[in-house]
C-alpha cells in the first residue's frame, strides 16, 4: 500500500508546518525544508526537499517553478512547473500546468492538468531529487531563537 493511501492528505492541513507563505505575499528563490512547507500565497522558484518532507499548496496558492523530492505534494492552488514526488494528490481547485512523475497519485475529479502524467511504482523520485539537490545553491532559513 502506498504512502498516501495511509496518510489522509487533509490531515496536512492540521499539522504545523516548518514555514507558511502567506495569502497576499510572494517569495522568490529555491526552497528546501524538512517536514512541511504551506504555501497559501505565490512562490516563484524551485522546491528540492528530502523524501520523507511533504508540501501543502492551499487553494489559492501559486507555486510557479519545479518541485523534486517530496513524500507528499497536496496540490489544491495552481502549479506553472513540473512535479517530480512520491506520491501526489491533486485537489479539486488544483489547476497543474506541468509534467506529474510520481509513484502514486489521487486526483479529484474536478481537478485540472495540463501535461503528462507518469505514474509508476519504480520511478526513482529520490535519486533525481537528490541529484537537483547536490546542483542548487541555498540560502538557509534559520528560526530565530531568544539565544540567537
Amino acid at each position: 500500500m502506498s504512502q498516501i493511501n495511509k496518510i489522509n492528505p487533509s490531515k496536512l492541513r492540521n499539522m504545523k508546518p516548518e514555514m507558511t507563505v502567506a495569502k497576499n505575499t510572494i517569495m522568490q528563490g529555491d526552497m528546501r525544508f524538512k517536514k512541511l512547507l504551506r504555501i497559501e500565497g505565490t512562490v516563484e522558484g524551485k522546491i528540492v526537499a528530502p523524501s520523507e518532507a511533504n508540501l501543502l499548496l492551499c487553494n489559492g496558492g501559486t507555486f510557479v517553478g519545479n518541485i523534486y523530492g517530496l513524500q507528499i505534494a497536496y496540490i489544491d492552488g495552481k502549479v506553472k512547473g513540473d512535479i517530480f514526488v512520491e506520491n501526489v494528490y491533486i485537489g479539486p481547485n488544483a489547476i497543474v500546468f506541468g509534467n506529474v512523475t510520481c509513484k502514486s497519485i489521487q486526483v479529484s475529479s474536478t481537478a485540472r492538468i495540463f501535461g503528462l502524467l507518469d505514474v509508476s511504482a519504480t520511478n526513482d523520485i529520490a535519486s533525481n531529487a537528490s541529484q537537483m539537490y547536490e546542483n542548487t545553491h541555498f540560502v538557509e532559513y534559520k528560526e530565530l531563537t531568544n539565544d540567537s
